[in-house]
């Protein structure tokens, strides 16, 4: 595997084949093809980058396949070639599928130009259609990663050396800190910048699915599998891979992972086993599990461990930055009147009493949450005597909730067994709490959870058999919300 792109000619001229060849074999894997025919069967063993497809074939018009292969091989960026470089020829082109078109007259230097540029849209083209196939939340912001104190200043730092490289990135740090943020900083900052960022939180994903949400799955590869779907890994081509909680990652996935690091190359599943597909991506990934420890226990690979966090940057927790505090209350407070519909006024007094929690919980979001449940409570303005009465309320709280817990249910089950069914129960009240405050609206509840793709909230209600809103008027049945 020579770890370069693939390009394939399709073309009956010869001269032109073994041009091509020459020319472009420092930059791609030149495969080539002399008529219609020949170029199906290369098709059906591999999975060109690039094809170049003449007009004029022996055996038909090229045109003809593009219109039949553009929408089953989106990847693929087509270009076609002719010596006919009429206008109403190029646009028949693109509206079959075509990105660009080119004319045998033209100078190598300039077609190679205008393959490099072809590959840049397709790669564009695939991460939109991954982004609206998961139909994620939001974007975040890396601006909100805000505050003067040292930690902040010396994770800047970090984040500006990790944005001059390529090199694979782990970030750690305790839940809440902020992990998605710096890596939507780094990518931001980095020479593919301009581009989306894909981005995969894999404690989301119902275990054994996450070969299918990473390298997606053709049509007829499983019963439910009615149209092909793109995964992650095809998806960030020429740009930024961000795979939230690798540490859940189970160890048969972590060998797959291991395998494209190296080779860039990978299938879908129900990709003939002849058949690879490739992606150049810059891989992020974070955890708020100790990894090392991990890999003594072997829950995780030793080898991925060193291929992934080549650098490694541990983002603080906010009990280890409270002198940020004050500007996070300002960012959060503005995007709570953006959420609100109104001005949330915070007292001085107040801000430096919620910069004395110890926020060992959900660190910035824990401190969101604090403000939401003051802002709708008190709508005149969030006083100091508001968040010590709020603060005592949760230091109560956290103090009796393990003596609250009942344990009953689960004592006559073995550890492991009562530890699953907990952990079930817990989600499915969890789930359903949300569920309730979102009026069942499942879009709506997942983005609260910090759920990003509603249809992975579905995926854990239908494991536990909470009921969905079948009668809601504005969900289908796989959790996408009707125009």
């Amino acid at each position: 595997m020579s770890g370069k792109r693939t390009l394939l000619v399709i073309d009956d001229d010869d001269g032109f084949r073994s041009e091509a060849r020459a020319m472009l074999r420092d930059t791609y894997d030149v495969l080539d093809a002399a008529t219609l025919a020949e170029g199906r069967n290369v098709l059906r063993s591999t999975s060109p980058d690039i094809v170049l497809l003449d007009k004029s074939l022996p055996d038909g018009d090229g045109v003809r396949l593009l219109e039949e292969l553009a929408l089953k091989e989106p990847h693929i960026a087509w270009v076609m070639i002719s010596v006919d470089e009429g206008l109403q020829s190029a646009v028949a082109a693109l509206h079959a599928g075509a990105v660009d078109y080119v004319g045998k007259s033209d100078s190598w230097p300039m077609i190679a130009a205008r393959i490099a540029r072809a590959i840049e849209k397709r790669s564009e083209y695939v991460r939109r259609r991954f982004l609206d196939q998961e139909r994620g939340g939001g974007e975040m912001d890396p601006a909100a990663l805000v505050g003067d104190s040292p930690a902040m200043i010396d994770l800047r730092d970090r984040i500006a050396r990790a944005a001059e490289t390529r090199s694979s990135v782990l970030i750690t740090g305790e839940s809440g800190t902020g992990k998605e943020l710096v890596a939507r900083a780094i990518h931001a900052a980095s020479a593919v910048g301009h581009r989306e960022i894909i981005a995969l939180d894999l404690q989301a994903i119902t275990p054994g699915l996450e070969g299918d949400a990473l390298y997606g799955h053709v049509r007829g590869a499983f019963n439910d599998a009615v149209r092909d779907r793109l995964g992650a890994v095809e998806a960030a081509d020429g740009s930024t891979l961000f795979l939230d909680e690798i540490g859940n990652l189970s160890l048969e996935q972590q060998a797959g992972l291991l395998r494209v690091l190296a080779t860039r190359a990978f299938r879908r599943l129900g990709d003939d086993m002849s058949k690879e597909r490739h992606s150049e991506f810059r891989l992020i990934a974070a955890t708020n599990r100790d990894l090392r420890e991990d890999v003594t226990q072997g829950r995780f690979r030793q080898d991925l461990f060193y291929r992934v966090g080549r650098y490694e940057i541990d983002v603080p927790p906010l009990r280890e930055r409270l002198a940020d505090v004050p500007q996070l209350v300002e960012l959060l407070a503005d995007r709570l009147r953006w959420r609100l519909g109104r001005e949330v006024v915070v007292a001085e007094a107040a801000v430096h009493r919620l910069a004395t929690w110890d926020y060992r919980g959900n660190n910035v979001r824990e401190l969101e949450s604090f403000l939401e449940t003051l802002a709708i409570d008190h709508r005149e303005g969030i006083e100091d005597r508001h968040v010590q009465a709020l603060l005592e309320q949760r230091r109560s709280g956290t103090t009796t909730l393990a003596s609250r817990f009942d344990v009953t249910p689960y004592l006559h089950l073995p550890y492991g067994d009562a530890k699953r069914r907990a952990e079930d129960d817990f989600v499915t009240a969890y789930v359903e709490h949300f569920l309730r405050l979102a009026e069942g609206r499942v879009a709506k509840a997942a983005e609260r959870m910090g759920i990003r793709c509603p249809p992975q909230l579905f995926k854990i209600m239908k494991r536990l058999g909470i009921a969905g809103p079948r009668s809601r008027p504005d969900v289908d049945a796989t959790g996408t919300a009707e125009p």
